[in-house]
């Protein structure tokens, strides 16, 4: 769960050396552990439940940031899958945000068009019909706007890189409507359904 509560990339500081073995080595023996009744199904797992589907803090996190309230022996592997996936989509839009409002600027000071409360898909859309006005949903930019842009891809072929901004559509394309509008849904649907079968339990069965 340690790698899950990390962004793509990102480092994780411990204090001494000794910490960052004994880490690597809980992480390396927890996920052989996990992946075991898969890898190997004659061999079984010394890993209990709890062990499999602990609540760390950046589950917490993922969780709150949804607005899911949760406890935590109400946690289940399909809550952690879900707020997994959402996570890596927050992921995403997070590793894209800095050029993509970068990106916003540029389309204010070659087209006119001022990007200021765009979100993220949308600016990545604008970007998408410099060079491919007929691909892929266009609602999100005006046809106006579309024709500006379009007019001046002579301007933009300076700057961007136009097969880079098509994968940069994509992902964005694929984390906020794919997956998470439909993961999002399904998180507070679990999370429902955790909380029901908690209450119908009684705290007493549950511990």
């Amino acid at each position: 769960m340690i790698m899950n509560c990390r962004f793509p990339e990102q480092k994780i500081a411990v204090g001494k050396l000794e910490y960052k073995r004994i880490i690597e080595e809980r992480l390396v023996m927890w996920g052989i552990q996990h992946c075991m009744p898969s890898l190997l199904p004659q061999e079984k797992s010394q890993l209990t439940e709890a062990d499999c589907l602990p609540m760390s803090l950046g589950l917490h996190y993922v969780l709150q940031h949804y607005d899911c309230d949760v406890k935590t022996d109400m946690v289940n592997e399909q809550i952690v899958a879900t707020a997994c996936a959402l996570f890596q989509c927050d992921s995403v839009e997070k590793k894209y945000s800095g050029a993509l409002r970068c990106a916003g600027d540029l389309i204010k000071d070659v087209s006119g068009i001022n990007c200021k409360g765009w979100t993220l898909l949308k600016i990545a859309t604008a970007l998408k019909m410099i060079w491919w006005p007929e691909f892929g949903d266009s609602c999100e930019v005006s046809e106006d706007d579309v024709s500006r842009l379009v007019a001046h891809a002579y301007i933009y072929d300076v700057h961007m890189n136009k097969d880079s901004c098509l994968r940069v559509y994509k992902d964005m394309v694929e984390a906020h409507e794919v997956i998470k509008t439909s993961k999002k849904e399904l998180l507070e649907s679990l999370v429902e359904l955790a909380n029901e079968t908690y209450e119908a339990e009684g705290p007493e069965k549950n511990v």
